[in-house]
């Protein structure tokens, strides 16, 4: 398996195999991104923003009635997320 730019992005794998779902994760923990299971353009739009592979993120809260997640990136922004996306966000504990 290749371990370059394309991969981050692959669909291939499952969030068991590859990381846990960002729509599933907890509030309040650390986690760090290990790929983004999206279209190109949605993990481009991702990465400009500052959600990439590597970068470390916390979960604020999850908006109610299936909105979005509010998240807060290492190197200081917040964001709103729809669960579709976070969806595709797959991420592991960071320490």
């Amino acid at each position: 398996m290749s371990t370059g730019p394309a991969s981050a992005t692959a669909k291939a794998g499952t969030p068991a195999d590859r990381g846990e779902s960002l729509a599933s994760a907890a509030g309040g923990v650390r986690l760090r991104v290990v790929a983004l299971a999206l279209d190109p353009s949605e993990a481009a739009w991702l990465s400009a923003v500052g959600v990439s592979v590597g970068e470390v993120l916390v979960v604020l809260r999850h908006a109610p009635f299936g909105g979005p997640l509010h998240v807060a990136c290492e190197i200081g922004g917040e964001l709103a997320i729809g669960p579709s996306l976070a969806e595709g966000i797959l991420v592991e504990a960071a320490p």
